[in-house]
C-alpha cells in the first residue's frame, strides 16, 4: 500500500493539524498549496522552519477563474464561489493523488466552520462536483461524517477521526499542545474573493475576459475604459510593481510627478494619460505621458469624479 497522502494545505491551523495527524497515523503527507492572485501567498521558509512542513505550489489561477465566471452553486456574500472553487481544488488534488499513487486526499475542513462551503450538504456537493467521492478524508470532523473508502478498506480507523464542529478553536488548541505546535497562525481567511471591495474589479475582469488583469487585481485603482481596463498605482510600491511587470503596457508621466499605470487592452492611451494627470502633481493643464516609447500630450482630466473608475 502506498503510504503517501495528499494534504490540501492552506497554511492555516487546521491544515497544519491535518498534516501532523496524517503523519501520526503512519502515512507520509504530501502537502500541496494552490496559488492564484486571489489567494494569500504562503511563506515557505516559515512553514519549513516553524512547522516542519514543506509544500509544493501548484498554479490554480485559470481553474479558479473558470469557477468564478459561472459557478454552479453560486456566490457567497461577495463574489466567492466557495463550493465550486473547493471542488476545483479537490480535482487538482486528485490529479496529484493519481501522480503520486497516493492513498487519499486529506483536508482541514471542519463541519460548520464556514457558512457556505463547510456545511455537511456543501461537503457532499463538493464531492459530487469534484468527482472524488469517497477519497476525501477530513480528519478534524471525520467522526461526524460518513465512512470514506480508506476507512472502509481499513487504512484508517473511525476512532482516529475527530468530531470537531463550528467556528470555535478550543479543540484545535488542545491538539496543538498534543502535537507540540507553539507558533499558531491566525485563523482568518486568505481569499480576496470573500471581500466585497473586490466585487467590482472581478466583474470588470469577467466582463472583458481579461485574464492578464488577474495579475493586477489587488493593485492600484481600476478604470473601465469601454473594452480596456486601466490600472493606476496608488503609491510608489505599486508603481514599481507595475513598471517591473507590465512590459510594453506600462504608461507613466513625463512632465509631472505621478503614478505609473498599465493599459490592459487596445488603445485608450489618451484617456489613461488624462487620468494619470488627475492623480499627479504639476503645473498647468497639460500632461505628457510615455507609452511604448512615444510621448502622448493631452489635457489633464479635471473632473472631480471620474465615472470610469471601478473602485
Amino acid at each position: 500500500m502506498n503510504k503517501n497522502v495528499i494534504v490540501l494545505f492552506s497554511g492555516g491551523l487546521d491544515s497544519i493539524l491535518v498534516y501532523k495527524i496524517v503523519r501520526a497515523w503512519g502515512f507520509e503527507p504530501v502537502a500541496i498549496t494552490l496559488t492564484s492572485p486571489f489567494i494569500k501567498k504562503l511563506d515557505k521558509e516559515y512553514y519549513r522552519k516553524k512547522q516542519g512542513i514543506n509544500f509544493r505550489e501548484i498554479d490554480f489561477t485559470n481553474v479558479q477563474y473558470e469557477a468564478i465566471k459561472s459557478p454552479i452553486y453560486g456566490y457567497g456574500k461577495a463574489i466567492n464561489p466557495c463550493i465550486d472553487c473547493h471542488a476545483a481544488m479537490i480535482r487538482m488534488a486528485k490529479e496529484e493523488m493519481e501522480k503520486e499513487g497516493a492513498a487519499f486526499i486529506a483536508t482541514g475542513e471542519v463541519v460548520g466552520q464556514r457558512p457556505m462551503s463547510q456545511r455537511k450538504d456543501a461537503m457532499n456537493s463538493v464531492e459530487k462536483l469534484s468527482g472524488v467521492k469517497g477519497y476525501i478524508v477530513r480528519p478534524l470532523s471525520g467522526g461526524l461524517l460518513a465512512a470514506t473508502i480508506p476507512e472502509k478498506n481499513g487504512m484508517i480507523k473511525r476512532e482516529w477521526l475527530y468530531k470537531i464542529t463550528g467556528r470555535g478553536r478550543k479543540e484545535q488548541y488542545q491538539l496543538c499542545e498534543e502535537f507540540g505546535i507553539e507558533d499558531i497562525p491566525s485563523s482568518g481567511g486568505g481569499c480576496l474573493l470573500t471581500e466585497k471591495s473586490f466585487i467590482g474589479r472581478v466583474k470588470a475582469v469577467i466582463k472583458y475576459d481579461n485574464r492578464i488583469a488577474l495579475n493586477y487585481i489587488k493593485y492600484g485603482r481600476m478604470f473601465d475604459l469601454e473594452g480596456t481596463l486601466f490600472i493606476l498605482a496608488r503609491n510608489e510600491e505599486e508603481s514599481e510593481y507595475i513598471f517591473r511587470n507590465g512590459g510594453d503596457k506600462v504608461i507613466f508621466p513625463k512632465n509631472r510627478i505621478g503614478p505609473t499605470g498599465i493599459i490592459l487592452g487596445k488603445g485608450k492611451e489618451i484617456e489613461a494619460c488624462k487620468i494619470i494627470g488627475r492623480y499627479s502633481k504639476g503645473e498647468g493643464k497639460h500632461i505628457e505621458c510615455e507609452y511604448r516609447g512615444e510621448i502622448i500630450k493631452t489635457e489633464v482630466y479635471n473632473e472631480k469624479n471620474i465615472d470610469t473608475i471601478v473602485d
